[in-house]
């Protein structure tokens, strides 16, 4: 798989231009917090859903791509178990949703799965691979990760 190069002014046009979709005007508001959540699910049509992923609770996403199963952790039975999917869920990691000392990283969470959907939908759908962050080359630097960051980042704080 080539991963789509993404200049950073690319990145910001995105962003803009996702926030226009939600509100044609959004840019020229007052500055507010950008209703993350219901421009995942009224825009894009995308679905929230909140489920133990791992038993360290450290995957704080997932976006899936395709119909299919993917893991989670079943706290009551304490052991990994398949999970249905489709295509176009946003997993996000249950214990980060239920803390609201964790408000923060939970809406950049959302913003980052979102950002693979724009970004890299077209890359993953049909390969069977439940998220980007399913990579076995992962780096610190993965291209990928950092363009949904930085995709996320201009969504939650864009340019004035």
């Amino acid at each position: 798989m080539n991963t789509p190069y993404f200049r950073i002014s690319t990145l910001e046009t995105i962003a803009r231009n996702t926030l226009m979709q939600y509100d044609r005007d959004y840019l020229n508001l007052e500055p507010q917090a950008v209703p993350i959540e219901k421009i995942i699910e009224d825009i894009f049509s995308l679905d929230i859903d909140y489920v133990r992923l791992t038993i360290a609770g450290d995957e704080l996403g997932r976006m899936i791509y395709d119909d299919g199963y993917t893991t989670c952790y079943n706290a009551e039975k304490g052991d990994y178990e398949l999970m249905r999917v489709t295509a176009g869920q946003v997993l996000v990691e249950a214990l980060l949703a239920n803390d609201s000392a964790q408000y923060g990283r939970y809406r950049f969470t959302l913003a980052h799965e979102l950002a693979h959907w724009i970004l890299h939908k077209d890359l993953y759908m049909g390969t069977s691979i439940a998220a980007a962050t399913y990579r076995t080359d992962k780096q610190p630097d993965d291209s990928i990760e950092w363009q949904a960051n930085y995709l996320a980042k201009a969504i939650l704080m864009p340019m004035p």
